[in-house]
């Protein structure tokens, strides 16, 4: 399609235009496939602040020797600092070494860091007020994220219409529950449970009681949570206060939560052969709960009873095992390495069989995601909707009409972006 026919591109005054988030919602609310590509942006709409200067700042709180590091020059990039680190070391004999070293070391320090920081917002996100994300989500069959973090990965098992065919990276509560010592992890993982099976049955001396728990108000469900750990109370194995707080993040997680949304990210509990036909969430360059061991492509369970970043630490530092994590600079690289990659290159191949439309959201459009961009320029998507700012719109239409000549391109405001409920 040329500009010239592209009726939301420009203006009578030649200028771009920029529509609302909610208009892009309703335009895409009625086509058959709609796909959805984010960047680290889309955290930022969420208040999950994942970007790399931002995780780098965290990196030297962890690590001070960072802080001698003008991180600054590289624009906080730290593909570019892997990359910096490995040009400066001249000794040849060490080199092998010091690349292995800087790669891995600053891999895990970079996952950690990003890891606490969505661990410290994902309450946030869970809370009510933001399940209107469920609104933007609902639209799309197929969903890719360039982001390394599990934040998408996260809210759509927060509304996913059946969760038994899917491994869990995590509850979608994990985070919560890390908030709470074992102690209360406890307390959680058996309310959760009597939550799941609708009732709680409390005996008494001559008889029990059910109580269903689902369709309860929020008062009458922790005054029954309480009737039912009566004994551990009395005899002080769990206090009121750690079981209310627990039954708290419970309802927050769970309650007035819409579950429709279908996804798979390819991993099942059993081989199944029509498996790359049915993934529909794509890490495009990884992710830092997804690890090669041995050849074979795995990803880290809340069953393994580890806390992330300490199997992070394990992954990496083993030879024979190592994170999916595409940290390299410039574009062919990038795709290089997902084309090593079983995994990454079904998502990457993926893209260029789309049809319909795709939104992209917050990304910028960088050179060194070249390989993701014109994968879609080379597919029969007809439109894509790019997020941008109404002061930088000039900006990112020069820089989409370079990428997608022959598609329909449709900006539109992320400062109009409200999660919220109507």
């Amino acid at each position: 399609m040329s500009i010239a026919k592209n009726k939301l591109v420009e203006n009578d005054n030649n200028e771009v235009k920029i529509v609302s988030y909610n208009d892009m919602l309703e335009d895409i609310k009625n086509t058959t496939e709609n796909h959805l590509l984010l960047g680290n942006g889309f955290n930022s709409s969420l208040c999950v602040n994942t970007s790399y200067k931002n995780i780098f700042e965290r990196m030297t709180q962890e690590f001070t020797d960072y802080k001698k590091i003008n991180i600054k020059k590289l624009n906080y990039d730290i593909e570019k600092l892997i990359n910096y680190l490995k040009n400066n070391v001249k000794n040849d004999n060490e080199e092998k070494f010091y690349h292995n070293f800087f790669e891995k070391k600053i891999k895990y320090d970079f996952m950690k860091s990003a890891y606490s920081i969505v661990k410290e917002n994902i309450k946030n996100v869970y809370d009510i007020e933001r399940q209107g994300v469920y609104l933007l989500l609902k639209n799309f069959s197929n969903y890719f994220t360039l982001n390394y973090d599990p934040l998408l990965y996260l809210l759509l098992m927060n509304f996913k219409k059946d969760d038994t065919t899917t491994l869990a990276f995590t509850r979608t509560d994990l985070f919560k529950q890390e908030d709470l010592n074992a102690n209360k992890n406890e307390i959680y993982s058996k309310i959760e449970e009597a939550y799941e099976t609708g009732k709680l049955k409390i005996f008494t001396e001559d008889s029990s009681i059910e109580y269903p728990l689902k369709n309860q108000t929020k008062t009458d469900f922790i005054s029954n949570i309480k009737s039912f750990f009566k004994n551990e109370i009395n005899n002080k194995i769990y206090k009121i206060n750690d079981l209310e707080k627990a039954c708290n993040l419970l309802w927050k997680s769970k309650k007035t939560r819409p579950k429709d949304i279908k996804f798979e990210d390819g991993f099942f509990p059993e081989y199944n052969p029509e498996r790359e036909l049915i993934q529909n969430l794509f890490f495009l360059h990884g992710a830092f709960h997804i690890y090669k061991d041995k050849g074979i492509i795995k990803k880290i369970t809340a069953s393994q009873n580890k806390s992330l970043h300490n199997k992070l630490e394990e992954i990496i530092n083993n030879d024979k095992s190592d994170i999916i994590c595409v940290l390299k600079g410039e574009s062919q690289e990038k795709e290089q390495a997902i084309n090593e990659n079983q995994y990454l290159r079904r998502g990457f191949n993926k893209l260029s069989s789309l049809t319909g439309k795709i939104v992209i959201f917050g990304s910028s459009l960088d050179d060194n995601d070249s390989h993701i961009l014109n994968k879609i320029n080379d597919s029969n998507v007809e439109t894509v909707y790019i997020s941008s700012s109404s002061s930088a719109k000039q900006k990112t239409y020069n820089k989409a009409i370079k990428y997608f000549s022959n598609k329909e391109i449709i900006l539109f405001d992320y400062e109009t972006v409200s999660y919220k409920k109507v």
